[in-house]
């Protein structure tokens, strides 16, 4: 299933997938959804929802979603030196100023919306047992002074991480045939064994500049800007459509999943903890049923010691993997133990936790002598 899947191109992800459907590899049941497919694809229909939710339910679904990204587009920030839309949301403001006019809150909200659905639709399609993926723009931080507001952001779309078991990842779309670099980010709970994939969330320094996990280059030298207008016509436009490399990727992470699930074998994953609020994410949808005697889904539980000693500063810890072996990663160590067990990217949570982690906003805790928090290691 694939929603917000554009319209159809002679190599898209959908004519991979015929593809090796047509040569006897997979049997394929393809829904895909668009108003640029069908006028009946209006995803602002909250029945159609339903129907999506509904399907999604029936399990062993393979969901791949792009919720429209103009409203935090990056290129909003240039509106000085290139007159067009201004911004419509920020870091502080990731889901819209609060000042913006009712036509303007009108159009962010719609997008948030769609967010919101598209994440409700991953839980919903992970707890049957199928696998999802959901892209976005990569989150670049600052851009002339000011970081723009971005899905990566939010809350909701980070604990599909422990929620899920899911994983992220950024690409330069050029190393997948596109004519700009294009920086995006995908998470979700297909087996990712790429060199064109840079696993990890993204990084910034203290005033908010990017610092990875993408190079500063891709490698090439590319003519083609995406800022500005070309014959009436933004620049941005034509790079909303995956080039034909990327979408042989998509499609071949289904594939993969597919056989390694067995034609017609159950592949369920681990079922998310029932929750009234899982199933409510989007206001005014239909409420999903959950099974209430399913296990939930218990994240392995780290502790990360967050103190760095003078006589450590700027230098790896034990265990660290950083490629350049600059900053110092903090050791990270299993629950309970004092040995260290290698370090990784990962999201701090409160301690104490049962497995439904929550956000620390406090910087963690004091044990004995040293500050740690509890985490959960991807």
């Amino acid at each position: 299933m694939y929603l917000f899947a554009g319209k159809r191109r002679q190599s898209d992800v959908a004519s991979f997938l015929q593809k090796a459907h047509d040569s006897g590899h997979i049997s394929l049941t393809l829904k895909e959804y668009d108003l640029e497919l069908s006028p009946d694809h209006d995803l602002t229909n909250k029945s159609l929802w339903d129907e999506i939710l509904a399907t999604l339910e029936e399990g062993d679904w393979y969901l791949l979603v792009s919720p429209p990204c103009n409203t935090f587009s990056r290129a909003r920030f240039h509106f000085q030196d290139w007159p067009g839309p201004r911004p419509l949301r920020n870091v502080v403001w990731p889901k819209g100023f609060p000042w913006l006019s009712q036509h303007h809150k009108q159009v962010v909200d719609e997008a948030n919306w769609f967010v919101e659905q598209c994440i409700l639709a991953c839980k919903v399609c992970h707890r049957a047992g199928g696998r999802f993926i959901i892209e976005h723009p990569e989150d670049l931080g600052l851009v002339r002074e000011e970081r723009p507001g971005s899905i990566w952001q939010w809350d909701e779309i980070l604990d599909l991480i422990p929620t899920c078991g899911a994983t992220t990842f950024a690409i330069q779309q050029c190393k997948f045939g596109a004519i700009t670099p294009k920086p995006t980010r995908f998470l979700g709970t297909f087996l990712i064994d790429d060199n064109r994939c840079f696993l990890g969330l993204p990084k910034f320094d203290s005033l908010g500049a990017y610092k990875g996990p993408l190079p500063k280059s891709c490698g090439h030298k590319h003519q083609h800007k995406l800022l500005g207008k070309t014959q009436n016509k933004w620049n941005t436009s034509g790079s909303a459509a995956y080039p034909p490399g990327l979408c042989e990727f998509l499609a071949s992470l289904v594939l993969h999943a597919a056989a390694s699930s067995g034609r017609g074998k159950k592949n369920h994953g681990t079922g998310l903890q029932s929750s009234a609020q899982d199933a409510l994410l989007a206001k005014g949808t239909k409420a999903v049923e959950r099974d209430s005697n399913a296990e939930p889904f218990k994240p392995p539980c780290h502790v990360v010691d967050l103190t760095v000693d003078d006589t450590t500063a700027g230098q790896p810890s034990s265990g660290a993997s950083g490629k350049d072996g600059g900053e110092q990663t903090p050791d990270v160590f299993n629950l309970g133990q004092d040995e260290t067990a290698g370090t990784g990217n990962f999201r701090v949570f409160e301690t104490g936790c049962d497995g439904v982690h929550q956000r620390c906003e406090k910087g963690g805790v004091q044990v004995g002598d040293r500050q740690v928090a509890c985490i959960t290691v991807f």
